[in-house]
């Protein structure tokens, strides 16, 4: 047996046995890097570019300033088509190789694609004070001044550089583009037709022109141009790129495809990779879809985002357990990934897994909060809970991180028409239909949001333009139903929802709509026939059992209607719908302890919500127990301090009771500001004011009171009330008059005839 080394002895042969991937150890710093990079060199030219990458930032990690390494680590990073990890390279290899004019240019090239167009010119400007006729340098300084939108001075960079080289076909192609942008089109054609002349075999010149062609529309010109570039040089990325980019817009599978795939195989853009599993998908071809995304999955840059794809593709073709695996397999090496978390999330929702779906949402935005799509399917699954009042935070930090995100804009337009602001409703949804002119939900949302608003004819304009693309869509027939309901045209509604209902059985709006129509003309049985015909069918969906109960609640069968909501209850014990009518029902008939244990229920089902907290102190308030009412008043308004309904209410009674005028008319104040339209706020702020012998304020707040509701006799005699207090005998003998005119026997009828006689006499 051999004798064991000595420490020394073992030390030497450990460093023979690594020379091969080090300089040796103890070797000299300068001498490794200089190794690596020229392992690096052999690496690339035998095509091993992950290899040559390696090697690279070995010899960076060694110096960080080394600039020529920082250079190729660039360049390698582009041969591999990750742009992304090339450009700050490139940046920094610039910043260490400050008089080198290619490692300038190059860096120039790259911040123009980033936008960072002062850097670019300051690059550009470098090469051309080290060599004043370079033309690269003039051309990249005539994109960033371009850039910058300094076009005459970027038209004069160009002209330069073509001076300088009148043969150079891109000095030409980026002139025709300066001229394009500048609205000059015949200078733009004659300047991409000489790039051409000069330069026939320049496929830089037939891609410029071949954009051109595609942003003014000719996509036939465009195609001819791109096959023109890649007929010179068939492997040109850019040309693959941008007719296939172009293919897929349009929509047409089979010409992008054989484009993808030369990217995608031959040239290994993982991008292409990406964009053919989805034409493959689209065309029915989902094994060969699956094994590329696989392939994409086995690399660990695009680890993530095939494990997230093929989670999709699981999901939508039914195999939900599949679709999970991929998401806890990426989540497994990466617990904090944002997408992963909201894309679980999403599917749970759809799962009906509501509560663990929150779960997962909330921890992707509290992991990354800039997430706006994890943003907004929070905002669905909180919408789902009925929790309309944190649903529109998230909406509108979706909003915030992306202000043209139109799916987001039509739920926060769904969440201010369910609240009843209606304008809000209305003006976030236009945004939308201005973001996506073709967007279906958003040109429903619209629709939707003026009929809230009670703006007939503006709805019936939004949804002519849908219709006339999608005359059969069930939406639109019910939306169309709902407009001819509203015009007092029960029959003509009756035939469209009738319509939606045929071609979408499922339609709880559509057999609402077909339900209340027949009620309009008078056609109960009908009602009730179409009613019952749908809990029979669906005996447990609980909005057919809340339309079944409201068609027998309009024909005052309570106990019938009673039922319903019960069992709506059942099926759903969130169906916030069904205790807000059961509780109507109960006060209709009488039964308010009924109506306030169900509220009460509600209330606890939503512990955030305000509705039925506010329905409870209504309640208490028409029973008249006034301590519960101002006690259930004060719970709303710890949730919400300015809740409209509380803080006007309760202001009322304060005022009734002789309490704090101050802090009445605090609340009232709070009121006005969330509903300035309001003529119940702004008659209790009129009486505020009174009290406090403010009379001209008073007057302008009940001036606003009659305004809002124009035929309330009450309004106007407390207008007059506070005018003959103001010095105003004249317009308080026309505000007492107008009110009897109104109604010669409401409720201060006999005092306003005292106040009017007893106003001083007309001189």
């Amino acid at each position: 047996m051999p004798n064991p080394l000595t420490s020394r002895a073992r030390l030497a042969a450990w460093c023979a046995a690594i020379v091969v991937t080090a300089a040796g150890c103890g070797s000299d710093p300068a001498a490794e890097k200089v190794a690596h990079v020229a392992r690096a060199d052999a690496f690339v030219a035998e095509g091993k570019l992950p290899e040559a990458i390696i090697e690279l930032r070995a010899a960076v990690q060694i110096d960080p300033a080394y600039g020529e390494a920082r250079y190729k680590l660039g360049e390698a990073y582009a041969k591999s088509n990750n742009p992304e990890a090339a450009y700050p390279e490139y940046v920094r290899a610039a910043d260490l190789l400050p008089d080198d004019p290619k490692v300038q240019l190059t860096a120039g090239q790259y911040l123009l694609l980033a936008t960072r167009y002062e850097d670019a010119r300051s690059r550009a400007r470098k090469v051309i004070e080290r060599e004043p006729k370079n033309v690269a340098g003039h051309v990249l300084l005539g994109n960033a001044l371009a850039g910058l939108k300094d076009y005459d001075a970027a038209t004069q960079s160009l002209e330069r550089a073509i001076e300088f080289d009148p043969n150079r076909g891109l000095s030409y192609a980026t002139l025709a583009a300066i001229q394009s942008v500048r609205g000059r089109t015949p200078e733009a054609e004659a300047a991409y037709a000489r790039a051409i002349d000069v330069d026939p075999k320049s496929p830089e010149a037939r891609l410029a022109l071949g954009s051109y062609r595609l942003q003014a529309g000719d996509t036939a010109g465009a195609e001819e141009a791109f096959l023109a570039a890649l007929a010179i040089d068939p492997k040109n990325a850019l040309a693959l790129r941008s007719l296939a980019s172009m293919f897929v817009n349009l929509s047409d599978a089979r010409k992008a495809e054989p484009h993808l795939r030369t990217l995608a195989d031959d040239l290994k853009d993982a991008a292409a990779g990406f964009m053919l599993s989805e034409v493959l998908l689209v065309t029915g071809r989902e094994p060969e879809a699956v094994a590329r995304l696989t392939a994409l999955a086995g690399e660990r840059r695009h680890f993530a985002d095939a494990k997230l794809r093929l989670a999709t593709v699981d999901f939508v073709a039914g195999r939900r357990d599949g679709a999970l695996a991929h998401l806890e397999e990426l989540l497994k090496q990466q617990p904090r990934s944002a997408k992963a978390l909201a894309l679980r999330g999403r599917f749970k929702l759809e799962m009906g897994r509501t509560e663990e779906a929150l779960t997962d949402l909330q921890a992707a935005v509290s992991t990354d909060s800039k997430y706006d799509a994890g943003q907004f399917w929070l905002a669905q699954a909180l919408m789902q809970r009925r929790r309309a009042g944190e649903a529109r935070v998230a909406l509108t930090a979706a909003l915030r991180l992306n202000p043209g995100y139109v799916p987001a804009q039509v739920e926060l337009s769904r969440v201010h028409l369910g609240a009843r602001e209606f304008d809000d409703a209305i003006s976030v949804a236009q945004d939308a239909v201005r973001n996506a002119p073709n967007h279906l939900e958003a040109r429903l949302a619209l629709v939707r949001a003026f009929l809230g608003a009670g703006r007939v004819d503006e709805a019936a304009e939004a949804l002519r333009i849908v219709a006339a693309q999608l005359p059969k869509e069930p939406r639109v027939q019910t939306l169309e139903g709902q407009i001819r309901l509203a015009r007092r045209d029960p029959k003509a509604a009756e035939a469209r929802f009738a319509a939606a209902l045929e071609a979408e059985p499922s339609s709880y709006e559509a057999l609402g709509g077909l339900v209340a129509s027949r009620l309009a003309a008078g056609n109960v049985d009908g009602a009730l026939a179409a009613a019952n015909a749908a809990v029979e069918k669906a005996p447990t969906d609980a909005r057919s059992l809340v339309v079944a109960a409201r068609a027998y609640a309009s024909n005052k069968d309570y106990a019938a209607a009673e039922g319903l909501l019960k069992r709506a209850i059942d099926a759903d014990p969130s169906m916030l719908e069904a205790y807000s009518m059961l509780g109507q029902l109960y006060v209709a008939d009488k039964r308010l302890d009924e109506a306030l244990r169900e509220f009460d229920r509600l209330s606890a089902l939503q512990p955030k919500a305000i509705g039925p907290k506010t329905v409870v102190a209504v309640l208490h308030h028409m029973a008249n127990r006034r301590a519960d009412a101002k006690q259930a008043y004060e719970a709303v308004l710890r949730v919400d301090s300015s809740a409209v309904v509380a803080n006007n209410n309760l202001a009322w009674m304060k005022v009734e009771d002789g309490e704090n005028l101050d802090l009445a008319l605090q609340m009232a104040q709070a009121a006005k500001a969330r509903a300035p339209q309001s003529p119940e706020v702004s008659d209790t702020l009129g009486l505020i004011y009174y009290k406090r012998n403010l009379f001209s304020f008073s007057a302008a707040a009940y001036e606003d009171a009659v305004k809002y509701d124009p035929r309330n006799p009450e309004h106007h005699y407390h207008l007059g009330l506070a005018q003959a207090k103001n010095n105003q005998p004249e317009k308080a003998r026309e505000s007492f008059a107008t009110a009897l005119k109104l109604n010669p026997g409401f409720p201060g009828a006999a005092d306003a005839k005292a106040q009017l006689a007893a106003l001083p006499a007309r001189d």
